[in-house]
């Protein structure tokens, strides 16, 4: 089941997914400064992490068939093989989107708890995905790259940028209301 949902999402127009991008990060920015103060708001980031981890594991190592060994460690190589096969941009987006609810979470769940929350989710997901690469390659499930684990980073710096937004419309509403 979880296979054909997959190979439906590489029927959508990459800009499709761009927008879905914008509007997440936005609406996350603007649901943090409404409710950050209520319990549920920190609540709701932990099980939203979670889903989220979950779901990468499943669509990263759990779902995928034992096959043979391939690796890539050329940044961007995926741009050259999109040239010759279009669907390849589908697959960049994909992992982009992928990662970012880990951006757009973690922040949230380790305010409080860390000095630089934001930093913190990035490292994170650059562990994250290099360890899931690292297991692909070593258990045959796919093709091992180095760019998935910059388009997955991308997509947590993306979702980073709603806490970014958050703090940004909370220093600002401060401001002005001191004028």
């Amino acid at each position: 089941m979880l296979h054909s949902i997959l190979s439906k999402l590489h029927e959508i127009p990459v800009y499709v997914y761009a927008a879905i991008i914008i509007v997440s990060v936005l609406s996350w920015a603007a649901l943090a400064y409404l409710f950050q103060k209520q319990p549920f708001w920190k609540w709701l980031n932990v099980a939203l992490f979670f889903l989220s981890f979950l779901l990468i594991i499943s669509i990263t190592l759990a779902v995928r068939q034992a096959g043979e060994q391939h690796y890539s460690l050329i940044p961007f190589s995926s741009f050259e093989t999109a040239k010759i096969y279009r669907d390849v941009y589908q697959e960049i987006t994909l992992n982009v989107v992928l990662y970012l609810p880990i951006g757009m979470t973690l922040p949230f769940v380790l305010f409080g708890h860390i000095r630089c929350p934001v930093i913190a989710a990035l490292i994170f997901s650059i562990f994250l995905s290099s360890v899931i690469e690292f297991l692909q390659f070593i258990f045959m499930l796919g093709y091992a790259e180095i760019d998935d684990v910059i388009f997955n980073t991308l997509g947590s710096v993306f979702g980073v940028l709603s806490c970014v937004f958050y703090k940004w419309t909370k220093k600002r509403m401060a401001v002005s209301s001191y004028s």
